[in-house]
């Protein structure tokens, strides 16, 4: 028997978590792409950082052996419940009972203000206190959720450094893989007026960087692969050559990346001039872009 508390951010890229068992103190982390993919045999080869999970008769693939990705905005889909399941067995020994489970939740800030939303997410998590059975990278795992406490995207930054964000207004601007989300915190609380999201996250940055690269390339075909390489590197390769021309391209896509956001920012009727930002998520590449350019 153990009794765990876990962190869930469960994005449209990434799946991400940390948990702990209260009884060793023993702490992990986990993430795999959030991609998900319907298999009928059980003893199918998985690669890369992936994992399967099977619940009743069916299994799934997750990570990056998995097919799809899925950029719905809505949080109660399996490939999210069946990620953070898999995220707990992570922490759990296999084989074991009576196993206690303790959730903190990202929502989504669209959901913050909505009771029903948040209930619904937590519900289809929850699986209303009942024991969850299931298999894991061939492993058999027993647990029961025992409470879910739901927080908004993006906050964990706040909560991670209140000795840091004490008595200050800032300003947390997620980065996300679908949106980008806009909170101010005042003394580490946030204001509900100020919160919003918008539809122009890492997918939005990465699809400008693969359509300008092709203008840039005349033509050449750009994959989404490609575009994120050159992102992170700052410049683009092509047959294993890395062309230094295209360095400021690169900076002049992250440039127009970020004055999208703060013009997003502005028509909500707020202003990155007059509290401090702090930029979170998406790859720490964008996120320094972001503030130097800030600043």
């Amino acid at each position: 028997m153990s009794k765990i508390i876990i962190a869930c951010d469960s994005g449209k890229n990434l799946m991400k978590a940390i948990g702990k068992d209260i009884e060793t103190g023993d702490v992990k982390r986990i993430s795999f792409p959030s991609k998900i993919a319907v298999t009928n045999d059980e003893s199918e080869e998985y690669e890369g950082n992936s994992h399967m999970i099977s619940i009743g008769e069916q299994n799934y693939i997750l990570g990056e052996a998995g097919s799809n990705y899925d950029f719905d905005t809505s949080k109660t889909k399996d490939l999210h419940k069946l990620s953070i399941y898999t995220c707990i067995c992570k922490l759990l020994k296999p084989g074991t009972k009576d196993n206690k489970v303790n959730i903190v939740l990202a929502c989504p800030l669209d959901f913050m203000g909505n009771k029903d939303l948040k209930n619904e997410y937590k519900n289809f998590i929850w699986n209303e206190g009942k024991e969850i059975n299931c298999k894991v990278d061939g492993e058999d795992y027993s647990f029961v959720i025992e409470d879910i406490t739901i927080k908004q995207e993006g906050s964990g930054v706040i909560y991670n450094s209140i000795d840091i964000f004490n008595g200050k207004s800032v300003a947390v601007i997620d980065l996300g893989g679908q949106n980008f989300s806009f909170c101010i915190y005042n003394n580490c609380v946030p204001d509900k007026s100020t919160r919003f999201s918008r539809d122009f996250g890492g997918n939005y940055l990465i699809n400008e960087c693969v359509n300008k690269l092709r203008v840039y390339t005349k033509g050449k075909a750009i994959s989404t692969e490609l575009a994120l390489k050159s992102l992170k590197e700052d410049v683009l390769t092509l047959a294993n050559a890395k062309d230094s021309k295209s360095i400021d391209e690169i900076q002049n896509i992250k440039k127009d990346y970020l004055y999208k956001i703060i013009d997003e920012i502005k028509k909500a009727g707020q202003n990155v001039d007059v509290v401090e930002p702090y930029f979170c998520g998406g790859t720490k590449i964008v996120r320094a872009s972001c503030r130097e350019r800030v600043s």
